[in-house]
């Protein structure tokens, strides 16, 4: 549907810049666990092992879902987090975080080696350069990690619904953007690209109707 702009944040009075600044923090405390969306945990590791520094040199803090691991960072529960680039949560943690500078964004490492340790935990992410400093967490161009969100159904839905909910998606782009920012990224030449799993027959006949090439 879109790539998600998001990344390893911290609270910006620790003076940590860099992924690599992680190393200073060590011992401080980091959300973990997730229960109710567990890949947020494994996007963490990903950051971690940019830097090449293990999960257990911070105090774990295990959080329910995305948004609690979000809120704890504004709440004082925690001194590391992930964060959606322009999230709602964001901006609200970052407005709670302003006596103490907001939070930062970590600048990832783009070298061969560190995105080869990245790759090898979440070998489907970017890592990309967000340059709008308007953006809660980012003072200075920054490398944040980009994951592209795909819609999942199961092969026994309704196949008039499908069709239905995939053009909708392909053809209301400035509508979608109003209620969530990152549709703004949305490109519908793109939606017949992953290749993770077969195309429900209702989102086929969607997008050979737009003329869009299925299977990348």
């Amino acid at each position: 549907m879109f790539p998600l702009r998001t990344g390893i944040a911290t609270v910006t009075d620790f003076g940590a810049k860099s992924i690599h600044d992680l190393r200073k923090l060590k011992g401080k405390r980091i959300t973990s666990k997730y229960t109710s969306l567990s890949i947020i945990e494994i996007f963490i590791k990903g950051a971690l092992a940019n830097a090449d520094v293990p999960y257990d040199s911070f105090k774990k803090v295990p959080v329910s879902g995305f948004a609690k691991g979000i809120f704890a960072l504004g709440e004082g529960k925690t001194d590391i987090s992930w964060i959606s680039l322009g999230s709602g949560a964001g901006r609200k943690v970052n407005t709670q975080l302003r006596s103490r500078g907001g939070f930062t964004y970590l600048d990832m490492d783009t070298s061969p080696a560190a995105m080869a340790r990245f790759k090898k935990v979440m070998p489907a992410a970017k890592i990309v350069l967000e340059s709008n400093t308007k953006m809660p967490g980012i003072f200075k161009p920054t490398n944040i990690v980009e994951i592209d969100y795909v819609l999942f159904t199961h092969k026994g839905m309704d196949e008039e619904l499908v069709y239905k909910v995939t053009k909708a998606l392909a053809t209301n782009k400035a509508h979608l953007a109003k209620s969530f920012g990152p549709f703004n990224r949305l490109k519908s030449s793109t939606f017949g690209e992953p290749a993770m799993a077969p195309y429900h027959p209702g989102a086929i006949r969607a997008l050979k109707e737009l003329g869009l090439k299925i299977g990348g």
